[in-house]
């Protein structure tokens, strides 16, 4: 049986014929441009991988940044935050050494201040050399970074630098050194070295510039607080020496003031003494004189302190030589005012001196600048401030005291005060005044003479409040308690 066979494919042999000219020169230019579409994928590939590299390096050098700014903000020293910064880098920039020096602009010298390595150190700190003709003259001035990749060489061309002498013998190879500036001021150097040749490129100057920028941060930092610790020593030295004053100054003013009230037959004597922060000048003497006589003396002398003191020290020592010549109370005030002017102290002391006779029953009276003291009258109640005297003591030589002489009775009170009472202020800065004291002096006159005292030093502590009293406060109060008159 007979049928027709069904045509078979032809399976495509490899074309025999011969290459034409234009046919290989095209196939060899498909060959290139396929072998430099390779090329460029392959180098597309490496710059993308060192752009992540790069980036990575990045975040890491950001990430040590903000460590680093986080140290400083905690309030870190100086030299703790370049201890961090050595444990810290060298993961994002190569280092076996790191140092910094200040210039010192009075000197014109540049000082090594911290140094760490981990190799024996050669330049210590302390270290000084001229800034001036120096190649770090070159970065300050200009304020860029400067590379030496390899410090052999580079000593070879300059075998007098000290410095890099004593860099290399630690076994430094490479130096990266940045300046310090303050608000365009060069301050200082940071210093990084490095054990191998090459170490350092252009990649490392920006991350390194901005390490600078914050020690310099930190640096600002540390010399406001040694400005600030320095302050506080020689306030706290001020202090110590203000403090010692006023403990002299209050030892000298203790013996101005009796410790005890001498008994008077007749009198009925009280006082108060309250010094201020600032110990001031008051004094008061009680000296019996003989034939039934006493004589009180109270001064204040103008300021405060150990001067103040040691004047009143000088007027206690007249007052005393004086008494025993001429005890008139006019008389004594012309001798005390003459001692002062001699003396020269430059300064003036306000005072009264009383003489009371406790026989013939009355008061002499001088002044010499001080307000007048309070006069109670027992039987009418009656308050009168006595007038004022002529100059305080030490202005003039040879000044003149007026004496009054005050007839006393039975249950009058004299009150002799110093203007840390009358000038006292209450937190509204208003004063206690002489017109309180007489309202006062209205109210407790009856008294015996030491509850006067505490009712007016009670009256003044409640008008002061808190407010600090800026003088001391002396009062005396003297009443006269059994009147005898001798029969004539």
């Amino acid at each position: 049986m007979g049928g027709i066979l069904p045509k078979r494919e032809r399976i495509d042999e490899p074309d025999r014929r011969p290459w034409s000219r234009d046919g290989l020169v095209s196939a060899q230019a498909a060959s290139a441009r396929g072998q430099e579409s390779e090329k460029k994928y392959v180098d597309f590939l490496q710059a993308a991988e060192s752009l992540v590299l790069q980036l990575r390096h990045r975040e890491e050098e950001l990430e040590k940044l903000g460590k680093i700014v986080e140290q400083i903000n905690l309030g870190l020293t100086l030299d703790e935050v370049l201890s961090f910064l050595f444990e810290e880098l060298r993961e994002v920039i190569p280092y076996n050494r790191i140092g910094v020096a200040f210039i010192e602009h009075g000197s014109g010298l540049v000082v090594a201040h911290w140094t760490r390595s981990d190799r024996q150190v050669m330049l210590e700190r302390g270290y000084k050399m001229p800034l001036a003709g120096s190649s770090l003259q070159v970065i300050a001035e200009t304020g860029k970074p400067r590379i030496i990749n390899d410090l052999e060489a580079y000593l070879m061309e300059h075998p007098d630098s000290k410095a890099t002498q004593l860099i290399f013998s630690e076994g430094m190879k490479s130096s990266l050194t940045c300046p310090l500036a303050s608000q365009g001021r060069p301050m200082g150097f940071l210093f990084i070295s490095s054990v191998e040749v090459n170490a350092y490129s252009q990649l490392h100057i920006g991350f390194f510039k901005q390490i600078a920028a914050q020690l310099t941060v930190s640096v600002e930092k540390g010399r406001l607080y040694s400005d600030l610790a320095e302050h506080q020593a020689v306030v706290e030295a001020q202090n110590t020496a203000m403090t010692r004053d006023l403990e002299m100054a209050r030892s000298v003013q203790q013996t101005l003031i009796p410790e005890a009230v001498i008994e008077i037959p007749g009198l009925n004597i009280a006082f108060r003494y309250e010094p201020a922060i600032q110990v001031g000048g008051d004094m008061l003497a009680i000296l019996p004189l003989g034939d039934h006589k006493v004589l009180f003396f109270l001064g204040d002398v103008m300021g405060h302190g150990v001067q103040a003191a040691l004047v009143m020290g000088a007027v206690t020592t007249a007052v005393h030589a004086a008494v025993t010549t001429n005890p008139c109370p006019k008389s004594v005030l012309a001798k005390v005012n003459d001692v002062l002017v001699r003396l020269r102290l430059e300064s003036f002391v306000t005072a009264v001196c009383c003489v009371i006779d406790s026989c013939e029953w009355y008061a002499d009276l001088s002044i010499a600048g001080h307000v007048g003291p309070l006069w109670f009258r027992g039987e009418n109640a009656h308050t009168v401030e006595q007038p004022g005297g002529s100059l305080p003591l030490g202005v003039r030589q040879e000044t003149e005291y007026a004496t009054k002489r005050i007839e006393l009775q039975q249950e009058d009170v004299l009150l002799v005060f110093t203007d840390g009472i009358t000038e006292a202020f209450d937190q509204e800065q208003r004063q206690y005044g002489v017109e309180r004291l007489e309202e006062q002096l209205a109210l407790c006159g009856k008294s015996c003479a030491e509850e006067i005292c505490a009712s007016i030093c009670h009256d003044l502590t409640a008008h002061c409040g808190s407010v600090a009293r800026a003088d001391d406060v002396t009062l005396l109060a003297i009443k006269v308690s059994d009147i005898r008159r001798e029969e004539t």
